[in-house]
């Protein structure tokens, strides 16, 4: 079920680490309370289109969950070292 789709789960993954990266790096440090969530929100809105570009219907909850979840967790762990790290 999810095996068969997992092309639409890596690359969102994928771009979620790209974008938490970025934000990390980014030297308006200043504002990654502002862009974590925005860039959380945009890749749940990509999964999500990914999830339904699938057209298969059959595991679509769980294949959506998978990859909103990831996403979650990136943009957690990201907001976590950053905070920790006082990047203010």
């Amino acid at each position: 079920m999810v095996k068969t789709a997992a092309w639409s789960i890596a690359p969102i993954w994928a771009l979620a680490i790209a974008a938490a990266v970025a934000i990390g790096l980014s030297p308006l440090r200043g504002g990654w309370e502002l862009w974590i969530p925005v860039a959380c929100g945009v890749c749940v809105v990509l999964a999500l289109a990914l999830q339904v570009a699938t057209r298969t219907p059959e595991g679509f909850i769980a294949r959506a969950g998978i990859a909103v979840s990831g996403i979650v967790l990136v943009f957690a762990a990201a907001s976590l070292v950053l905070w920790l790290l006082g990047v203010v």
